[in-house]
């Protein structure tokens, strides 16, 4: 095994997420329509909205691991977390998530969705990225 593997992964369209962009764009148009602005102008404003909400949907997700830790980004937005920020890997479906606490220490705090780090498989071998965590981090039970 190479010492960093590289792949891309579409972001998961949800209904929640559909709803939330499609509630985000509707208040936004209303607000600018409500301040009195032209329509030309409100409507323009808006479109700028709606495609800087909707462009993490319309680009995949590149994700990096390496001895350093876990990067993932799309365009010029980029994240990096270094292994010893997380305990765990749990095998979940369609990925792996990383995590800061481990089952075995008790309940995991509700917020973990916020704190950990869900890699996706994508075109991926399941096999290729769980030995790649597993080489830095146990699975937790």
């Amino acid at each position: 095994m190479s010492d960093e593997l590289t792949w891309q992964a579409g972001v998961k369209q949800t209904v929640q997420r559909t709803v939330l962009v499609a509630l985000s764009v509707g208040i936004v148009l209303l607000l600018l329509l409500l301040a009195n602005l032209p329509t030309l102008v409100a409507t323009l404003l808006t479109l700028a909205y709606a495609l800087y909400v909707l462009l993490p949907y319309l680009l995949p997700v590149r994700y990096r691991l390496n001895a350093a830790g876990v990067r993932w980004g799309q365009g010029l937005d980029s994240h990096f977390r270094p292994w010893d920020s997380f305990k765990v890997y749990r095998l979940q479906p369609g990925g792996i998530e990383l995590s800061a606490y481990s089952r075995r220490d008790g309940r995991v705090p509700t917020l973990n969705n916020y704190r950990a780090v869900f890699l996706p498989y994508g075109k991926l071998p399941p096999t290729d990225l769980e030995a790649a965590v597993a080489a830095h981090l146990p699975l937790d039970v």
